[in-house]
């Protein structure tokens, strides 16, 4: 009889264990909760994670102050890193903790002929003497607007450093030492850069992706030639063109300082062969209406995406989640949103909807990697309720929304 019981809990263990090494589970906090109208809709969202685990994120409501959130144990703790907006956020930790912030806002402006404007500032934040400190790094009407400013990285001395594009357009990789902040211009020409990223190697060298762009008409029109990637190495830049399409806006190095850049969909990454290209598709899905990706790679150069599919209001919308080891990828759900809508009627000028029940999800969305290997997404999730009558405008009542600003983390053993 021993025996028999013996024979059964090892066979429950193995059935147990060979499941666990496939299965994984998600854990969702709520950060924010809200009936929200224009000042209380999360428009950006931003993650790190701190070398002792600890999870940070940013996020604003538009036209409201940023919020700071970390979370200590099982709890989270919420603060307010700026006292206004800004766009592009992005967030790095250093090796106390000290939370690094970066983004692109306007301040209102006024001359003294009564007239008022506003101007658009590249703003940095920090809170590593206790209290958060902002400066403007840059004061002007930037031509490219949030897609003219890099992610913020920092250095080995926990220095930030960026890049910005300036009107005209030359390209300025902006850092600050111990006392103040520096520059250099990297690009004079007349090339513009859009959708800008930065990664610093191993030696603290900056490496550059971004869209290439030239004037091509009137009032300022540019037109986009090619995908762009540029590093410093001990003299000088060096540029190169990766492909004539639009590859990525996001840039990493792998544990060989080789770049890795993509969008989420499309990648290039570059080794002593030369530059290899690959796109991403999602056979569960219809690939063509899934966006808002976000990019991670881990200490194991694997790397990991979170992105949303679906989108239109009725269609079913998921969260969803990828991760590539070797050539190999493996996908999964995370979260799921379905939305259902009564078709709506029209009167001259006046257009009405009825939505019984609506729900939006992953319109912003992005994720880190743990130092075990373990992703960490921070998203929205948007529910519509109500009636709602829409005049001259389509789409529901902000008034009758709901809007959450959600924290998962993968959980159970990795593939």
């Amino acid at each position: 009889m021993k025996a028999k019981r013996y024979l059964a809990i090892v066979w429950l263990l193995s059935i147990f264990l060979t499941a666990s090494h496939v299965c994984a589970w998600w854990n969702f906090d709520v950060l924010e909760s809200k009936r929200y109208g224009c000042e209380e809709y999360p428009d950006e969202l931003a993650i790190a994670i701190g070398d002792d685990g600890t999870i940070h994120i940013v996020y604003h409501p538009i036209w409201s102050h940023i919020i700071y959130a970390y979370k200590d144990g099982l709890v989270w703790h919420k603060e307010i890193a700026a006292e206004w907006g800004g766009k592009n956020l992005s967030l790095a930790i250093d090796s106390e903790g000290k939370a690094h912030l970066s983004f692109y806002g306007s301040s209102y402006q006024g001359d003294p002929w009564g007239v008022n404007y506003y101007v658009n500032n590249i703003y940095y934040a920090t809170n590593k003497s206790g209290a958060w400190v902002t400066e403007i790094i840059k004061s002007e009407n930037f031509a490219n607007g949030p897609a003219g400013i890099s992610n913020v990285i920092l250095d080995s001395n926990d220095n930030p450093h960026l890049i910005y594009v300036t009107d005209p357009p030359d390209m300025v990789h902006a850092y600050k030492d111990s006392t103040s902040w520096n520059s250099e211009t990297i690009n004079t020409d007349s090339e513009y850069g859009d959708y800008l990223s930065l990664a610093l190697d191993s030696n603290d060298n900056p490496h550059l992706s971004y869209t290439r762009s030239v004037p091509c008409g009137p009032f300022g029109l540019t037109c986009t030639i090619g995908s762009m990637y540029a590093y410093k190495d001990s003299t000088d830049w060096r540029f190169e063109r990766m492909d004539e399409y639009y590859i990525g806006d996001s840039i990493f190095l792998d544990s060989n300082d080789n770049p890795i850049i993509g969008n989420g969909f499309f990648f290039a990454h570059k080794d002593s062969t030369g530059w290899h290209f690959e796109q991403f598709v999602d056979p569960q899905t219809n690939s063509s209406y899934c966006s808002s990706s976000s990019i991670a790679i881990d200490s194991q150069d694997n790397l990991h995406i979170s992105y949303r599919c679906g989108s239109y209001v009725r269609d079913s919308c998921t969260l969803k989640y990828a991760k590539r080891v070797g050539s190999e990828w493996h996908r999964e759900i995370v979260d799921r949103a379905d939305s259902y809508e009564i078709p709506p009627f029209i009167i001259p000028g006046l257009t009405w909807f009825i939505y019984v029940f609506g729900n939006l999800i992953g319109y912003d969305t992005a994720i880190a990697v743990d130092s075990v290997g373990q992703p960490h997404i921070v998203y929205t999730k948007n529910w519509f309720q109500g009636f709602a009558p829409v005049f001259f405008w389509e789409g529901p009542d902000p008034s009758m929304g709901i809007v959450n600003v959600k924290h998962a983390t993968r959980l159970g053993f990795s593939e």
